[in-house]
């Protein structure tokens, strides 16, 4: 494979069996992400094995059902950072983590998820933009958080009766395609 570092490294190195070593140095990150994706996919396809546990798979294709409510409110949650991180640049306010579209959104992503450092006082000289990130605060976190929660409990308890059922006819299904490659 050309982008084993290991090959790079033959002659290059006195304790041969590394992969570390300079002319390794071009293709490692390259090597590294693509193993990245091979590990992932290898384990994705383990959810195949859950077929063995009817309550297992049945939690799996629950999972896989609850999925297009998370999608839903990642729409809404990406609309709503939109919406505000233009309206709030348009402000004169003078701050730099609004100055852009971009940088808006940024900042108004990571107060939604509680990694913004900033202090809100420092907003107190810019009362409109102090009105926009509470409103903001207010809408995102307090009402589309836990409207995703309940949906997700609704749905869960909605749909995990019939993946019982739907778990047996998936093990039904995966063993008649395998039984013809055995």
């Amino acid at each position: 494979c050309p982008l084993e570092p290991m090959l790079y490294c033959i002659g290059a190195s006195e304790d041969w069996p590394t992969e570390f070593c300079g002319p390794s140095s071009e293709v490692e990150t390259r090597y590294t992400v693509i193993s990245m994706i091979a590990m992932f996919l290898h384990w994705l396809l383990l959810i195949d094995m859950a077929v063995f546990a009817m309550k297992l798979s049945a939690f799996v294709l629950v999972v896989q059902h609850v999925l297009s409510e998370v999608g839903r409110f990642c729409v809404a949650m990406m609309f709503l950072l939109v919406t505000f991180a233009s309206a709030v640049t348009c402000l004169r306010h003078g701050k730099r983590e609004f100055g852009d579209l971009w940088d808006s959104g940024i900042c108004l992503f990571s107060i939604t998820v509680g990694l913004y450092e900033g202090d809100f006082r420092e907003y107190t000289e810019t009362p409109s933009l102090l009105a926009a990130v509470f409103f903001f605060v207010t809408v995102s976190v307090i009402l589309l958080i836990n409207l995703l929660i309940a949906q997700l409990n609704c749905s869960y308890q909605a749909t995990y009766q019939d993946m019982l059922g739907f778990a047996r006819l998936n093990r039904g299904k995966i063993l008649a395609e395998t039984m013809p490659s055995v």
